[in-house]
């Protein structure tokens, strides 16, 4: 088949790799005049077909020595222990060569250069076949020995050679992120492929198959990535937890990681919520205490991978609460306190529990219906009550009586925000009058609180601030009296 195609049928390609040509073009016309070739390769060559922006520029030469590269452009940076590589001008150049596997892991390879390597055999050692095509960048002619146009038309992934394609098992992750980012389907010969790679899947360092699935949870499509995993049956070599699950939390748990991409961008973010159920791997129906067996297993799957610390707590802290938050709106004051509390000491922690409900709402057979209004609303108690106002109204409150302060104007913060009243400025008057049962008159709120303060002794606010908070704090079905705002009675 011939693997030169001419653009005049192919623009998408030739109007986005065009600018590439006019901004390289010294660069090229110097190495054409030394007897070299340059080629354009890589993704840029891919996704201008998709009309994705890519922003890496690889160049593949033919023909010359690095040596003779040096020569032409002795400013180039040379990177690369196997073979060089040379950075210039934003763009990565690398020469022509051929690959032949020698020893296990991914440094295992003898590499072969030499000017007589042909473009062709440089693109037979590539992964897929939407990767292996090439731009002669001296008269804009696509290279294309391996059809990766017509697979990109039809939208599939599929390996350029089996025997080449084992001799890096990342390229099994590779192609499952591929998936996700560019919504691609698989050939059915390639599937094989990556099921008999399971094995070889265990050299892999967990660096690298953490950058592949980091990039596939930044995709708008991150389950796809798992799915394809479970169809070739190797899920469970570095994603054990997942693998485990029934078949129902499985996809309960892939829809919600769907469903994140709707609510969040932070990656942290849906890390966490594709987590928050694998506790049921290892509990029963109704699957009590899954969250806690949750946090235990985040633990070890986020060693394996050595996921940063900041989305392994995140995670933890996620499937610790998700349940709690799930049902915020009917919780008590002190109990939505504890929970912002515990989320609010993890940067984006609310906003975490937010994306969480939301997408696990959107995940069930029967959406839940969950407002997120109240949880998004109470996240204002940590500006609104601080520890500024409990000195300014207790000077020399110190020690746990601060802390208790604290609390319990905070709770009694999130009592009237749930109950729809208007919250008062916090001064000294409020501090007393939050905890005594006042009505307030609709003639004059300042006349009706003072009126309160002359017939409530601080002695009798004191007493019934822990009558009433402390002993519903630890589990008492009493409320704590509030203040009664205009109409309310």
């Amino acid at each position: 088949m011939n693997s030169f195609y001419n653009f005049n049928n192919y623009n998408p390609i030739l109007v986005r790799t065009q600018p590439v040509k006019e901004k390289y073009f010294e660069i090229i016309k110097k190495i054409h005049l030394i007897g070299g070739s340059i080629y354009l390769v890589g993704g840029k060559i891919r996704d201008s077909f998709l009309y994705i922006d890519n922003n890496d520029i690889d160049f593949c030469i033919t023909g010359i020595t690095p040596e003779s590269f040096i020569g032409l452009f002795p400013e180039a940076k040379m990177t690369g222990h196997f073979f060089p590589v040379f950075h210039l001008a934003d763009a990565e150049f690398a020469f022509a060569r051929k690959d032949k596997k020698i020893s296990e892991g991914h440094n295992g390879f003898e590499v072969i250069t030499d000017t007589s390597i042909t473009i062709e055999e440089d693109l037979a050692r590539r992964d897929i076949t939407i990767n292996a095509m090439a731009i002669n960048m001296k008269d804009m002619m696509l290279i294309d020995p391996f059809t990766g146009l017509d697979d990109l038309k039809i939208k599939v992934i599929r390996h350029v050679d089996a025997d080449a394609f084992k001799d890096d098992p990342l390229r099994v992750y590779r192609v499952a992120r591929f998936a996700a980012t560019h919504d691609l389907s698989i050939n059915r010969e390639t599937y094989q492929v990556m099921s008999g790679m399971k094995d070889s899947l265990l050299e892999l360092a967990p660096e690298r198959v953490y950058s592949e699935m980091y990039k596939a949870l930044c995709s708008s499509n991150p389950r796809r990535f798992f799915d394809v995993l479970k169809f070739a049956n190797v899920l469970s070599v570095h994603f054990p937890e997942i693998a485990n699950l029934n078949n129902e939390v499985y996809e309960h748990s892939m829809r919600a990681i769907e469903a994140s991409v709707n609510f969040t961008t932070e990656v942290s973010i849906r890390y966490a919520i594709l987590l928050h159920d694998i506790g049921k791997g290892v509990t029963s129906m109704p699957y009590q205490g899954h969250g806690e067996e949750g946090v235990a297993l985040i633990k070890i799957f986020s060693r394996r991978l050595k996921v940063p610390k900041k989305m392994q707590k995140m995670a933890e802290m996620v499937a610790a609460q998700h349940m709690k938050a799930l049902k915020f709106p009917e919780m008590r004051p002190g109990n939505k306190l504890k929970l912002l509390t515990v989320a609010s000491n993890i940067t984006g922690g609310i906003d975490a529990l937010v994306a969480m409900v939301l997408s696990d709402s959107k995940a069930c057979e029967v959406p839940l219906g969950f407002d997120p209004h109240s949880l998004i609303e109470a996240m204002s108690i940590f500006t609104e009550v601080t520890g500024a106002h409990i000195l300014k109204k207790c000077p020399g409150v110190k020690g746990k009586a601060f802390g208790e302060k604290l609390f319990q104007e905070r709770a009694q913060y999130i009592s009237l925000k749930s109950k729809g009243g208007e919250i008062m400025q916090y001064n000294v008057t409020l501090y007393y009058t939050t905890f005594a049962t006042v009505e307030v008159s609709a003639e004059s709120e300042e006349e009706g609180i003072m009126k309160a303060l002359k017939e409530t002794t601080v002695q009798e606010v004191e007493e019934q601030l822990f009558s009433n908070i402390l002993p519903w704090k630890e589990g008492s079905t009493a409320e704590p009296d509030r203040v009664l705002r205009k109409g309310e009675r």
